[in-house]
């Protein structure tokens, strides 16, 4: 069974900053301490138990069965999933590794991928179960809309791509600051957020939101709103 629930943030939106790994100096053996940060920004939210990703990389004993697959999706830039053309333009939400990010993971992996000295790997993060936005504003939505009725995925067959229609009973307009849409992450990997307006008005129809692996809400930014 999945339950698709949509959340609504309206309010003021907290900036965080997240350290990024740093490449080794030349002839430093690199060890899961230091590849451990990179995971934690960008794999982890979905690597974790409960969540989209088919394995677990919150542990360097989770990690280190599948250190060959990992340098391997990181190599070809499938992992972590950014779709968007490089050659285009540069965008502020990109997700994906840098080079020397990249090249970090390879020489751990080609080094025998070692944990090195346990005092020196960070912390895991702590994740609250549920909305994602919970952990990055620090509060619960304001608004959150559910499916008037539960829909049941078949076990076996292709991709469904389904719609369901979720009254608001809003009596007057919002600004949207972040939005995200949750269901069952066994079945759910793709979700797509849209308002609709009175009938005839385009102005206030249009895309809030959509969600894919690696990219499970938005935020719009303290200056910014739909």
């Amino acid at each position: 069974m999945k339950l698709i629930r949509a959340l609504i943030l309206c309010g003021l939106a907290i900036a965080i900053t997240v350290p990024v790994a740093q490449a080794q100096s030349a002839g430093k053996k690199v060890t899961y301490a230091d590849i451990q940060p990179i995971l934690k920004e960008n794999c982890m939210a979905c690597h974790r138990p409960g969540e989209i990703a088919p394995m677990s990389l919150l542990t360097y004993e989770e990690v280190r069965p599948w250190a060959r697959s990992v340098r391997k999706e990181v190599r070809r830039k499938s992992m972590p999933p950014w779709h968007a053309d490089p050659n285009y333009s540069e965008f502020r939400n990109d997700i994906s590794l840098s080079k020397e990010q990249i090249q970090l993971i390879i020489d751990w992996v080609d080094g025998g991928a070692p944990r090195g000295n346990p005092a020196d790997i960070p912390p895991a993060p702590e994740f609250v179960e549920g909305w994602q936005l919970t952990n990055i504003l620090g509060r619960e939505p304001d608004v959150i809309l559910h499916m008037q009725e539960e829909y049941a995925v078949p076990a076996t067959g292709e991709d469904l791509n389904l719609s369901f229609e979720i009254p608001t009973d809003f009596k007057r307009d919002y600004w949207v600051i972040a939005s995200e849409v949750r269901g069952n992450p066994r079945v759910v990997h793709h979700n797509t957020a849209t308002v609709r307006g009175p009938e005839g008005d385009r102005d206030r129809t249009g895309r809030l939101s959509s969600a894919v692996p690696g990219k499970l809400y938005d935020l719009f930014g303290p200056e910014a709103a739909k």
